[in-house]
């Protein structure tokens, strides 16, 4: 069939049919079936075994039924594979006479039965086949049609038949007997004259047909809601990647439903992972090395969790929380992770490729706070620097790619080692004067988080990734609710160290929410007990301006425009751009500080009409707004850091001399 599906019964493939308007997959999703019924009805079936007293008949030309001379008791014998092995509801023959019997002293009847376990009987209504055109509708099959599929082809009747024909037989003959003497009287007599008012004797017609088919609507339910199914019918669900049959039978506490459903724990999973491996022998330990690109989980997400189970029997089954160990954080930093894949896990699937032994990682929603993927790679272990005399900037160093390649003391089971990555976390050995700061700091703080000033220099001292923390007390930012009078919550907010960071948008610099977690983790071992910690990335507002400028002559307006739009988003956000400063908490930026950095410019002549103008999202709502022109932008919040708008959004329409005269090209009028 083209899916692999483990029958050779036909199929009927029922898909979905997608529009440019919703997918409507969520329409039945959750609908659950307990029963199919199947109705099928076949007109004009020609496709059948027919013999007669003389052997097989061949129906592709008109044809006598009963032979050349029909007597009492010849008969047509008519058999399907296809029809008799069905549950029919109702079953018909189409005859179509080129030559209609005609009888010698008497009317030619015929009397119709079946075959049942190798005997005539259960008679059909007797009815003038020889005399009748069209459809004629037989009773009395059902006992005689077994469920049971055989896709062979017809075979003639035989001494060895048990099942699956339908036999007509004259009942009276057509008198060819009464019409032969009469016939021989005839021929005698014609010595003399006929009498007068005697017709001649009719000779009787041999039947000829000229076509023979069969009309039958059968019915099937396939049960879905009980364990006990009829082995012939199957309800398969189609997925992306293979099939699978569905049916209580195979798992008595699922239920069946319509379209393949994509859960995890009983929740609709809005992203999965799956990994094949090859090879793998359970009950068996499993270390999986996932490389991550640092930085590219969404930032302002919520943590997905993230769901592992394995394959068996078509069916995803969730590992115990002892069967996994993750050092990822849940796909937020490259790790490694360990599974203890059970015995019960199985190779022989059909709902992904057969032959390798499949793990999922499912996550019910906010997908986009799992970092990108650069590998996924077996038989991984983390190697861990020791120091033996080695210089005491070593291990600062990163050692690239490949650096590492045998073991130090062989092993002949261990046939390779790579290294496919570079080093990483390496720090060097303390100075006096960081030795100094740390212990003066330590001294302070003993390692506990109580002031705010405690805060900040635990996480500077602990996370070299991070450029300068901002924290507040009594304030809340969970989600998108902010509240600055929230007694005993307390709200960390760091900025990253932009040389180590792999930032989404330069313009707003992010932490990772990898490294947030981290954070958040290391503070909670530190914390007083009725402290509620919120660990985020600050709320960056744009920045963006729109106004009129007039270029010196000589300087292109196209290429001279952009270059402003340029310098004017380094100057708002010099952090994007190399060799540029860092973000700050707080502050204001005003127009006529804007204004004057941009009448410096050695390319620009002067400035009209200029707008400053202030995106952000006010607390409480969704939908960020676009302040009025201001003469000055400052946070909303405490936790704000003014940024520049991208390049694009700084809105400049040079000014262009037309007859000697000042002309805008935005709006095409004089100024």
């Amino acid at each position: 069939h083209g899916y692999r599906f483990d029958t050779n019964l036909p199929v009927l493939l029922v898909k979905l049919k997608h529009t440019t308007g919703k997918y409507i997959y969520y329409l039945f999703q959750n609908t659950e079936l307990t029963m199919i019924d199947l109705t099928v009805t076949v007109t004009g079936l020609k496709t059948l075994a027919i013999s007669n007293d003389f052997g097989s008949v061949d129906t592709a030309k008109p044809f006598q039924p009963f032979g050349p001379a029909p007597v009492t008791g010849s008969s047509l014998i008519i058999g399907s594979s296809e029809v008799f092995h069905k549950t029919c509801s109702s079953l018909k023959l189409n005859l179509a006479w080129q030559v209609k019997a005609v009888a010698y002293g008497a009317t030619p009847s015929t009397k119709a039965s079946y075959l049942i376990n190798g005997n005539w009987g259960l008679p059909t209504t007797n009815d003038l086949f020889l005399v009748k055109d069209g459809e004629i509708e037989l009773n009395n099959f059902s006992n005689a049609m077994i469920d049971k599929p055989d896709f062979s082809e017809n075979g003639f009747y035989n001494t060895n038949s048990r099942n699956g024909f339908l036999r007509i037989a004259f009942s009276g003959g057509l008198g060819q007997d009464a019409y032969v003497i009469a016939l021989r009287d005839y021929l005698i007599g014609q010595a003399k004259p006929l009498p007068i008012g005697r017709n001649p004797v009719p000779a009787p017609k041999v039947p000829m047909l000229e076509s023979i088919s069969v009309t039958y609507t059968a019915k099937q339910a396939i049960a879905l809601n009980s364990r006990q199914t009829n082995s012939h019918a199957h309800f398969f669900h189609l997925g992306p990647f293979g099939q699978s049959e569905q049916h209580p039978k195979l798992n008595a506490e699922k239920k069946v439903y319509l379209l393949p459903q994509f859960t995890t724990q009983g929740e609709e999973s809005e992203a999965e992972f799956y990994i094949g491996v090859t090879d793998l022998k359970p009950p068996q330990n499993l270390a999986l090395l996932f490389q991550v690109a640092d930085g590219t989980a969404n930032p302002l997400a919520q943590k997905a969790t993230l769901h592992w189970s394995y394959l068996s029997g078509n069916e995803w089954i969730s590992f115990a929380s002892n069967e996994v160990e993750d050092h990822t954080d849940g796909l937020l930093n490259s790790g490694i992770v360990t599974f203890a894949v059970p015995r019960d896990a199985s190779a022989a699937n059909t709902i992904l490729p057969t032959g390798m032994h499949w793990l999922r990682a499912a996550v019910a929603d906010n997908s986009d706070a799992v970092c990108r993927l650069r590998m996924v790679a077996a038989q991984a272990l983390a190697a861990t620097f020791t120091d033996k005399g080695n210089d005491p900037a070593f291990p600062a160093q990163v050692l690239t790619a490949g650096t590492i390649s045998k073991l130090g003391q062989p092993d002949a089971a261990v046939k390779k080692i790579t290294q496919p990555f570079s080093t990483f976390d390496g720090r060097g050995a303390e100075n006096s004067l960081a030795f100094y700061t740390r212990i003066s700091e330590r001294l302070r703080h003993k390692d506990r988080a109580i002031a705010l000033w405690d805060y900040e220099h635990l996480i500077l001292e602990a996370f070299p990734k991070i450029y300068k923390v901002k924290c507040l007390n009594h304030t809340k930012y969970e989600d998108e609710v902010y509240q600055e009078l929230a007694p005993g919550h307390v709200t960390v907010v760091t900025i990253p160290n932009l040389q180590l960071q792999n930032l989404r948008d330069p313009l707003k610099p992010y932490t990772s929410l990898g490294l947030l977690t981290e954070i958040e983790k290391f503070l909670s071992r530190r914390l007083p007990c009725f402290v509620k910690l919120h660990v985020k990335n600050p709320r960056f507002e744009e920045v963006f301006t729109e106004f009129d400028v007039r270029f010196y002559d000589g300087f292109d307006n196209t290429f001279y425009q952009k270059k402003l739009q340029e310098e004017l988003t380094r100057f708002l956000s010099p952090w994007a751009f190399s060799g540029g400063g860092s973000p700050t908490f707080g502050g204001k930026i005003y127009k006529s500080v804007l204004l004057n950095f941009i009448e410096e410019r050695p390319y620009v002549d002067y400035v009209t009409n200029f707008k400053l103008f202030h995106k952000y999202q006010p607390l409480g709502q969704k939908d960020e707004v676009i302040s009025p022109d201001l003469s000055e932008v400052a946070g909303s919040t405490a936790v704000s850091i003014l940024v520049s708008a991208p390049i694009e959004s700084h809105k400049i329409n040079p000014i262009i001399t037309v007859g000697g005269k000042p002309f805008s090209e935005q709006c095409r009028c004089e100024v």
